[in-house]
């Protein structure tokens, strides 16, 4: 039996494409899915860390703001941080979701240890 569902959200800009944030949405729809027909299953939010965002860091985005939200979710993250912020805007996103959707129960930022520390990577997460 599966009780937990992994969903891996990195969205990515997409030339010529009318949203990029095709993931995340994704993540809201298996959200909104789960929740309305309390469906058994926990969610776990996968996400990829920024150094996995590219040199000119058009991958993984922060989300821009989900209609089915109560909350701009882009909201959360601090535009004059940048990357900076990708973490803790994260945080309090996941956070806010938590409490309107009960089935997320985890999250996991891949490759987070070797973006933590006083050098390269390390500057886009300082707890």
């Amino acid at each position: 039996n599966v009780e937990t569902y992994i969903f891996l959200v990195c969205d990515f800009a997409v030339p010529n494409a009318s949203s990029w944030a095709l993931e995340y949405a994704s993540f809201i729809d298996m959200l909104e899915y789960v929740t309305d027909n309390d469906v058994p299953i926990r969610m776990r939010l996968e996400l990829l860390p920024p150094s996995e965002a590219g040199e000119t860091h058009d991958n993984c985005l922060a989300p821009p703001d989900d209609p089915r939200t109560p909350f701009d979710d882009h909201g959360f993250f601090d535009p004059k941080q940048g990357y900076q912020d990708y973490v803790g805007g994260w945080g309090r996103l996941i956070g806010a979701l938590a409490k309107r959707y009960p089935k997320l129960v985890s999250v996991n930022v891949d490759d987070l240890t070797p973006n933590v520390g006083p050098d390269g990577a390390g500057k886009a997460f300082t707890p």
